[in-house]
């Protein structure tokens, strides 16, 4: 399997993966002109927020696809932030003030930047592919998008205290010319209130080593903004040929913003009305392909806000490609990967969060399994690195803050790539892991599925198998649900999923949060 992708507005889930086969297939202070600068102290780490954007421009877009967006819900805090030092469980992270967390907060330190990327894996063999049939149409129609021109912003204020106290607040930098205003920021963590730093709120796993930098690689992870003003840019340093989707107001201008190996300005949104809007900002390539280093945001014509507040709802996926999107707007059907043919917006569990007004977290990597991957190797699996906040590098270690009601598992189809892991070997994986994240969310519901690449018998022992473990588990916040087995006319890239088989997905494991979360 391959890579996937999502977004969030309003809800929040996570999602883990690597490029998976199945039995049937394989798998950011000085500022110009009007535009205000804006700090904002990162949540959880320390550091003070500091860094210049310049103009760019990128055109294109696609029109977002799959779920109703949904706004607003009560913002939930609390939640243990951790800074430096032993990572503090339970209680209320402290706000406006000072809350110690045992230990000294380091301060500063640098942002990693990559790591080596890995390369795609060996496709897998065995079971029966489906041929034939007729080929999907990929993606959806481009709606424009335009060059934001003037103004820079570089997020400042906000500072972590050593000696174990976090500071809340932060100076507020100088006002910039043509009447735009500096405010200072806080750190904030926990609950489900999601991680502001750098003038934005993040959703995903992202790396605050350096807070005035977030640093970030996993598919449909990113930020949410507030801005007044008439377009906004973003300046980023990647480490490839990386992509990212920009939703403004609720809807996609952008949808494949190309961004480059080294430090590029892209153009998130232009000639908007002048007024507030909101900027949601993610990446569609998954981690394989190198970081992303955020670098500061430009608002033209106005001024970066306060961002909005968490929706309350976040979900987790883990995954493998099928999570990440690989290749779902791959067209025609069938042709070989690109990064610009993998959009994670549109997959399963990005299409699921926006439908439930949830923020979604997707941990996913090609490739990957749970007892052992498309190759055979029992190294390179989901174990191994979901303690991680990158796959690669192994550092820094995730904090598991904030914590999301819901996490899903669709782990399995590199497992079976090269025939039936066995029973005994898969369940055992599987349970153990059920286990863990039990430990590192004792409130959130668990769901077990499979899908889409697998097909006949594979199909059915791994169903049964994750039935098995849900049995075992004795955990009455765990069960299993169905995505079911695509068609030729679902194939995107390498045979994955395309776009309209993951709203299909999608749509299933909404449904299947919102039977037993209520939402």
């Amino acid at each position: 399997m391959r890579r996937q992708l999502a977004q969030t507005i309003g809800i929040g889930f996570a999602i883990v993966g690597y490029w998976g086969c199945s039995g049937s297939s394989n798998d950011v202070n000085s500022n110009t002109g009007s535009n205000s600068t804006i700090g904002g102290a990162a949540t959880g780490s320390a550091s003070s927020v500091a860094s210049s954007i310049a103009g760019g421009s990128l055109t294109g877009g696609r029109a977002s696809t799959g779920g109703v967006s949904t706004t607003g819900g009560a913002a939930t805090t609390g939640g243990a932030a951790t800074t430096g030092g032993a990572a503090t469980t339970g209680g209320a992270a402290t706000t406006g003030g000072a809350a110690t967390t045992g230990g000294a907060a380091t301060t500063g330190g640098a942002a990693t930047t990559g790591g080596a990327a890995t390369t795609g894996g060996v496709a897998s063999t065995g079971g029966t592919t489906s041929k034939g049939g007729s080929s999907a149409s990929g993606g959806v129609p481009t709606t424009g998008g335009r060059l934001a021109t003037g103004g820079s912003f570089q997020p400042a204020g906000g500072s972590l205290a050593t000696g174990g106290v976090h500071s809340t607040g932060g100076a507020g930098g100088s006002s910039s010319g043509g009447g735009s205003t500096n405010t200072g920021g806080s750190f904030t963590a926990g609950g489900t209130s999601g991680v502001t730093a750098a003038g934005v709120r993040w959703v995903g796993r992202v790396d605050m080593s350096n807070s005035s930098q977030p640093a970030f690689s996993y598919s449909e992870t990113g930020f949410v903004a507030s801005f007044t003003g008439t377009g906004v840019t973003v300046q980023l340093s990647d480490g490839g040929d990386l992509y990212y989707t920009a939703v403004v107001d609720g809807t996609t201008v952008n949808a494949m913003l190309h961004g480059g190996n080294g430090t590029v300005t892209v153009t998130a949104a232009s000639n908007l009305s002048a007024g507030t809007h909101t900027l949601e900002f993610y990446r569609q390539t998954e981690s394989a392909q190198g970081i992303t280093t955020f670098k500061g945001i430009t608002v033209t014509g106005g001024a970066l806000n306060t961002p909005p507040p968490a929706p309350g709802r976040l979900i987790e996926i883990v995954g493998d490609s099928i999570s990440c999107g690989y290749g779902d707007l791959c067209t025609p059907a069938g042709s070989g990967y690109k990064t610009s043919q993998q959009s994670a917006y549109d997959s399963w569990g990005a299409v699921a969060a926006r439908s439930l007004g949830a923020d979604v977290s997707i941990v996913a990597r090609s490739g990957i399994g749970i007892y052992r991957d498309n190759t055979g190797s029992k190294t390179n699996t989901m174990p191994n690195v979901y303690g991680q906040t990158h796959y690669s590098p192994a550092t820094p270690a995730w904090g598991f803050s904030p914590k999301p009601q819901a996490v899903v598992i669709n782990l399995g189809t590199n497992d079976f790539a090269q025939g039936d892991p066995g029973q005994a070997n898969y369940e055992g994986a599987m349970l153990s892991f059920v286990q863990t994240i039990r430990t590192k969310y004792p409130d959130a519901y668990i769901f077990l599925t499979i899908g889409s690449m697998l097909s006949g018998s594979s199909y059915t022992s791994c169903s049964t198998y994750l039935q098995g473990v849900v049995t075992q588990s004795n955990d009455p916040k765990a069960s299993y649900f169905a995505l079911q087995t695509q068609t030729s006319a679902d194939y995107g890239c390498d045979t994955h999923p395309n776009v309209n088989r993951q709203k299909i997905m999608g749509d299933a494991a909404a449904a299947a949060i919102k039977t037993k979360l209520g939402w």
